[in-house]
C-alpha cells in the first residue's frame, strides 16, 4: 500500500529548488526525480527501493502531458 505525501510541502520544495511547480517542463521533472525526490520522501519516512525508483524515473521520462491519460479521456466523456 502507498503512502500519502502532502502536496503543499512538495510544491514548496520545488519552489525552493528553483522550479515553478505550475509549469514544470520535462527536464525539471526528470531532474527532481533523482536525489531531490529521494531526500524529500525521506523526510516523510518514505523509502522507495532503487528498482522502483528506476522504474518510476523511466515512466516519468516517457510521460507526455499533451497526451491525456485514460482517466482524463473517460472524464472528458462525462462533459
Amino acid at each position: 500500500m502507498g503512502s500519502c505525501i502532502p502536496r503543499y510541502p512538495l510544491w514548496l520544495r520545488l519552489h525552493a529548488l528553483g522550479y515553478d511547480p505550475e509549469r514544470l517542463d520535462h527536464a525539471a521533472v526528470t531532474a527532481f526525480c533523482g536525489e531531490p525526490l529521494e531526500a524529500f520522501l525521506f523526510e516523510y519516512g518514505v523509502f522507495i527501493p532503487k528498482r522502483e525508483l528506476v522504474l518510476m524515473r523511466r515512466r516519468v521520462s516517457h510521460f507526455d502531458p499533451d497526451v491525456p491519460t485514460p482517466y482524463e479521456r473517460m472524464e472528458s466523456l462525462a462533459d
